[in-house]
């Protein structure tokens, strides 16, 4: 009987790297708001969220409910050395920008 190892690929948008294994947190790079917001909702404890550089235009808040742990938090960042900003311009009046309600 042979054993087979399978290889999954998960594309979750155009720009959105994901790199997972089960042994640790997923690296997510985003490129656009979209992408932003779709791994905001779906980070675990160790997920980073690398942002590329540019602006970025959400139509919604942009919110985090997961938590991450002391040991493990959930990071976003610029990614390397590029410079990334958030205009809320196309938000509703009285939406915020970024809404955070979780642990690390």
């Amino acid at each position: 009987m042979s054993r087979r190892t399978a290889l999954t690929a998960l594309t979750l948008g155009a720009g959105l790297a994901v790199l997972p294994t089960q042994a640790q947190a997923a690296t997510v790079v985003v490129s656009n708001s979209t992408d932003l917001s779709n791994a905001l909702k779906n980070a675990t404890a160790g997920t980073v969220i690398q942002v590329r550089g540019g602006t970025y235009y959400p139509t919604a808040t942009l919110e985090s409910t997961k938590n991450g742990t002391s040991s493990s938090p959930i990071t976003l960042t610029a990614y390397g050395s590029e410079t990334v900003k958030i205009d809320g311009s196309n938000l509703p009046d009285g939406d915020w920008i970024f809404k955070l309600t979780a642990d690390y």
